[in-house]
């Protein structure tokens, strides 16, 4: 009817048409009273009783105000005389300029998205824009904001049209109409009435959810088609499929890492927060981001995926609860607590859930049962993962991808960016919560798990030989590295299923019957996985997590009688749990590990498993100072790999050598035989093998104090260590590239360096490396002359090394006496020598040369400073205190003031 007043001239209304007229008027806002209403009835010789009472209660007319109070006049009053019929074209305003609505809170983030797809607007080229995102994105609030935003780049208006609670796409043309408020009539059909209205207007239409109306999407063409100043953004959880559809995946808020949290200043300024900030402020006015919240709601953001829906529910229920109660209650209950949105908001985004089951019922039967199966991923799958794992019953490979391009069109799964590696699909966390609830009243559970623990058995079977190096050891590392959360997945779920099996051996004991050896499969495949995924923990330096899974396989219950490949397994299980177990420091319980290793491959004959447990054994024994059995062990170790042919292992053994020669002093046998393990990495592009060989021979060249050819070695194998994401070796490289600087006077450097290491030790549990790194940063403080901060580092290495073991606390007592030299405490400084030798002498040890140099350097010091019998009183003294007493005296505030006697030391005590 607007475009007949606007377009006729001289026309008559027709009565309906005149109510129709101001009904929209009403809608518009253009008239505010029920008497400007009447007013416009009058001017026509039109009664009020038009309008039948329940009409004047309905909308729009019920939104007039009906009090005389502010009332404006529309047209003057109407004359006396009879009426003539009257032209409203000119006197009343055209079809509305947009019905957008405007916001009373601001739109949090995505500045970049909003510049993106306005800036894509606004090329004459691109007509049709689909903002494509899954439930709860922020989709329909985000194509509000840019409509407003640009409502005077479109003189023909912007309009909304919802379109949710459509479910067949033949009325979307209809509701575009009743949108836009134009009559229907029967000289026109519907989509030529919209082709005539938009032909020759520069108009922007918002079409919302779109996703359950595809069948619509020809239509949109033919009205694109038809208008050239028209175009079309629509919001949709699926591709519409069109020509000239420019898609915009809406990506989830900005988060932060829980694990590295900024300041509160930096975290507030992510969007994720920002939103949740906001939104706590309404229901909790005095609510702000302190040091002790601050993890909790960096977390409730990570767990909700960043969705701006989920978070608005999150924070809405601070009103009852406290953000670390939200917190745990999110941890497995995300979709009970998302509840009680807005009232104004749509019915289906009241909840979570809601917003889910409005996604899942748009799924087609075969599309669910595969959302549903993608679930059982953690952090991600391939396309071979998922046909392997979820693959449909009689369908192909190739059909199962169609339905995975279904599920990403569908805004269910997303495509993760990193295109250096197959691709790689996710399901947001939120999804998958939703997705593992469906799968659990499923009968397929089970067997579903069962099928993904396989894959990645197998998955790390195949990538087991290819970890030690060559050129195929980086890029498989990185996919272990994607696949982690699964992996962990696996073996949790052949933990259980075999620790399943404890009661029927137990009550296999009983009987006269062997236990079924199809119930031990488990808990051979459960050590077959723990094992062959050690040379990943120990590449990427997650000792604490390898240790953990090792520790849970090995106590698995075998039965009295295992079989020969159920002790296989144990034995290499045991093998690698004692080679992490030593990489930790945890010597003793290394070497129990490995005896009993060595045991079964002994029983097995088997050579290769035996050289290898050897060799483990070697380093042990190296650094529990027992150098003749190190010797021993490793050059049976070599003999055997050598017999084998075994190159890799002959390097490793050559390297092993190395280090047992490097620490009894003879340097030159040290140097042949790194060299000569370099040289066979080398020739096998092994870069662990030559990254080790590297780092071993620059460290004899400290001891040589060739700092110079040291430091280049080291600058050498960093790379390498660096691309094998190798993190112990990248730590012991930068302390050692540490102490090279140190001794090149560039002491800045080396306390960078040094402090980076003792970060990455303390990150993967190296308690030696700590322990190392304490020491090597008291050096650099000391040659500083920071002699307090000194003194505050050698401390903690004396408690890291007593935690470590007796015999290592000499090292620390020398520091700790060389610190007293330097603070001409000369007689402190004998007392605590005496100590260390004390303990050297009970613990069977000694120093290693360079440190024996150092050492007999400063005694030369000290006769120099007291005389013989000054000396001898010192010593004395020092070598009558236990252990306790002169550890207690080591920490003492006091230790290193003027005064010249320890306390309780004229007394002559010894407690």
């Amino acid at each position: 009817m607007s475009r007949k007043l606007n377009g006729i001239r001289n026309s008559i209304l027709t009565q309906p048409e005149v109510k129709q007229l101001i009904k929209i008027l009403a809608g518009w806002q253009l008239i505010t009273t029920q008497d400007q209403a009447v007013d416009l009835l009058g001017l026509l010789d039109l009664p009020r009783g038009v309008f039948t009472a329940a009409e004047w209660q309905t909308a729009p007319l019920s939104q007039l105000e009906k009090s005389e109070a502010g009332r404006k006049k529309v047209f003057p009053p109407a004359p006396s005389q009879p009426a003539k019929p009257v032209t409203l074209a000119l006197a009343l305003p055209t079809e509305p300029k947009h019905n957008i609505p405007a916001f009373n809170t601001p739109l949090i983030g995505r500045e970049a998205v909003v510049a993106q797809i306005r800036q894509a607007l606004l090329k004459p080229e691109v007509r049709l824009v689909t903002l494509l995102g899954s439930g709860g994105i922020g989709k329909t609030r985000l194509a509000l904001y840019i409509a407003r935003e640009m409502l005077g780049e479109f003189e023909g208006g912007a309009f909304f049209v919802a379109l949710a609670s459509l479910t067949d796409a033949q009325f979307v043309p209809s509701a575009i109409l009743q949108t836009l408020q134009i009559k229907e009539t029967a000289r026109l059909a519907t989509v030529s009435r919209l082709k005539q209205y938009f032909s020759d207007k520069k108009t922007l239409l918002v079409l919302d959810n779109f996703e359950q109306l595809l069948g619509a999407s020809p239509f949109l063409n033919e009205l694109l088609a038809a208008a050239p100043g028209l175009k079309i953004l629509v919001t949709s959880q699926a591709v519409l499929h069109i020509y000239g559809e420019h898609e915009f995946n809406i990506p989830p808020l900005e988060l932060p890492s829980p694990a590295h949290l900024p300041s509160l200043e930096d975290l507030a300024r992510f969007e994720a927060v920002r939103l949740f900030l906001e939104r706590a402020t309404e229901v909790q006015p005095d609510f702000t981001l302190t040091v002790a919240n601050a993890p909790a709601v960096a977390e409730i953001c990570a767990r909700l995926d960043g969705l701006p829906l989920a978070i608005e529910l999150a924070a809405a229920r601070l009103k009852i609860m406290s953000v670390t109660t939200l917190l745990e209650k999110l941890a497995d209950q995300r979709l009970a607590y998302l509840t009680r949105g807005a009232v104004t908001l749509p019915t289906r985004q009241q909840s979570l859930r809601r917003t889910l089951e409005w996604s899942y019922g748009l799924l087609e039967e075969s599309e669910k049962t595969l959302f549903d199966r993608l679930g059982i991923f953690r952090n991600g799958w391939t396309v071979e993962a998922a046909h392997a794992v979820c693959g449909l019953e009689g369908v192909s490979e190739t059909e199962s991808l169609d339905k995975l391009s279904q599920l990403l069109d569908k805004s269910l799964v997303v495509r993760l960016p990193d295109e250096r590696t197959e691709p790689r699909f996710i399901m947001l966390q939120t999804l998958r919560e939703f997705a593992l609830e469906r799968l659990a009243w499923q009968k397929e559970a089970q067997a579903l798990r069962e099928r993904h623990a396989r894959y990645y058995w197998r998955l790390v079977e195949e990538a087991e030989p290819r970890l030690g190096g060559g050129p195929q050891q980086v890029p498989w590392l990185e996919r272990l590295d994607q696949e982690r959360e699964n992996l962990r997945t696996a073996l949790q779920w052949l933990l259980e299923k075999a620790q399943s099996t404890l009661t029927a051996l137990i009550l296999a004991e009983y009987s006269p019957e062997p236990p079924d050896e199809t119930r031990l499969e488990a808990t051979r495949h459960a050590l077959e996985m723990a094992a062959a995924l050690a040379s990943y923990w120990d590449n990427r330096g997650y000792y604490s997590e390898g240790r953990h899974w090792l520790r849970q396989v090995i106590e698995l219950p075998a039965g009295k009688d295992a079989s020969e490949p159920l002790r296989r397994a144990r034995a290499k299980a045991l093998n690698r749990a004692g080679d992490l177990a030593f990489l930790q420091g945890e010597y003793a319980q290394a070497r129990v590990y490995l005896e009993e290793s060595l045991e079964l491959k002994r029983s097995l004959d088997d050579r290769a498993g035996i050289a290898a447990v050897l060799n483990s054994l070697g380093n042990v024994a190296v650094w529990q100072r027992e150098f003749d059995d190190a010797i021993k062990v490793v050059e049976e170790s070599l003999a055997i790999r050598q017999e084998l042919n075994d190159s890799p292992g002959i390097a490793q053994c050559l390297l092993n050598l190395g280090n047992i020669y490097s620490m009894t002093d003879r340097y030159q046998k040290a140097i042949e035989a790194y060299s000569e393990g370099l040289a066979i990495s080398e020739r096998l592009n092994n870069k662990q093998g030559q990254a080790n060989c590297l780092g071993s021979l620059g460290r004899v060249l400290i001891m040589v104090e060739d700092y110079d050819k040291a430091g280049r070695l080291f600058e050498e194998a960093l790379p390498l260590f660096e691309e094998l994401g190798d993190r112990r070796r990248i730590a012991i490289t930068l302390d050692l590239l540490g102490c090279v600087y140190m001794n090149q006077g560039k002491y800045d450097l080396a306390s960078e360096l040094t402090m980076r290491c003792m970060d990455i030790e303390r990150e993967i549990g190296d308690r030696w490396g700590v322990a190392a790194s304490l020491h090597n940063l008291g050096n650099i403080r000391l040659r500083q002359g920071l002699f307090d901060e000194a003194r505050s580092l050698y401390l903690e290495n004396l408690d890291a090394y007593i935690e470590l073991g007796e015999r290592y606390i000499g090292d620390s007592l020398d520091d700790l006496a060389g610190l007293a030299i330097a603070q001409q405490e000369f007689e402190k400084a004998a007392q605590l020598y005496a100590v260390s030798e004390k303990i050297r002498a009970k613990a069977g040890t000694r120093r290693e040369s360079f440190l024996q140099s150092t050492y007999e350097k400063q005694l030369v010091k000290l006769h120099s400073q007291l005389d013989a019998a000054s000396f001898d009183a010192a010593w004395a003294r020092g070598d009558a205190l236990e252990l306790d007493r002169a550890l207690a005296l080591a920490r003492s505030a006091t230790y290193f003031a003027t005064t010249r006697e320890l306390p309780g030391d004229s007394a002559g005590a010894t407690a």
